[in-house]
């Protein structure tokens, strides 16, 4: 019976997709060269035995591949993904709730809350006698993971942007009862979240088909982006970035 790989793909950084080929050997046989060079002293890992395979500086990868395993590079072999956040809103105050005054008997923020229209980050508007303390929203992250943080209340008033992403926001407190009746809203803000983690700070945005800057952040509940062009509702947001842990499966079939 013949037995051939199926074709897998990894990628690199932001070349492009790289197919490795087909082989007509058997389970546990030598399928051939893959044919990419890599970099001298680059491995390559079988996750499911733990065999390493060192790349030996001729060009090629050459080395017995078992079926049915997975591999990753521990070098700095990445898999690219794209995701597309299409047509957010235009940031907006009061988008997640209204202003609540510093000065009222309870420190919680009443109902109901909205949830922004896609996973971001948030932003608060301090009114400029605001006394109501710090503010701690509380809501799940895009991964539906429970989210919160506390927001410093500025002195004097201002704008503050949460760290965090919230897909959803279910409630908000202050920290003290003041005596002034200067609010603080919750609003929208245009740090866009990812589905899958980052492996780095850094990627690739397109924004109507133009390539422009962006700030990356792979950090847990802040895995995103924060593009130069505004959302205004009508434009898509192309991210394509190295997706941490990524691996690729070899399989053999009759």
């Amino acid at each position: 019976m013949a037995y051939s790989l199926t074709r897998f793909t990894f990628r690199q950084d932001d070349v492009a997709s790289i197919e490795f080929g087909s082989g007509g050997a058997p389970a546990g046989v030598d399928p051939g060269s893959i044919g990419w060079s890599r970099p001298t002293g680059s491995i390559i890992t079988c996750t499911d035995s733990g065999a390493q395979y060192i790349h030996d500086g001729t060009g090629t990868w050459d080395q017995q591949l078992d079926a049915n395993s997975t591999f990753q590079d521990a070098a700095d072999l990445q898999d690219m993904v794209t995701e597309a956040v299409l047509a957010p809103t235009a940031d907006a105050v009061a988008a997640i709730h209204a202003g609540f005054p510093g000065n009222n008997a309870s420190n919680d923020f009443p109902g109901a809350f909205t949830n922004p229209d896609v996973p971001r980050n948030l932003s608060f508007t301090f009114g400029a006698a605001w006394d109501g303390g710090n503010v701690t929203p509380v809501g799940t992250d895009i991964d539906d993971a429970p989210c919160t943080e506390v927001i410093t209340a500025p002195g004097g008033g201002g704008v503050v942007q949460s760290l965090k992403i919230y897909k959803t926001v279910t409630s908000a407190t202050k920290g003290a009862i003041g005596i002034d009746a200067a609010t603080c809203s919750i609003d929208s803000w245009h740090m866009l979240g990812l589905v899958n983690p980052p492996a780095v700070d850094g990627g690739i945005l397109s924004v109507a088909g133009l390539t422009e800057a962006a700030t990356w952040s792979a950090a847990p509940q802040a895995k995103g982006f924060t593009p130069t062009t505004l959302p205004d509702g009508a434009k898509d947001f192309v991210a394509e970035f190295p997706r941490a842990g990524a691996t690729s499966v070899v399989t053999a079939t009759p």
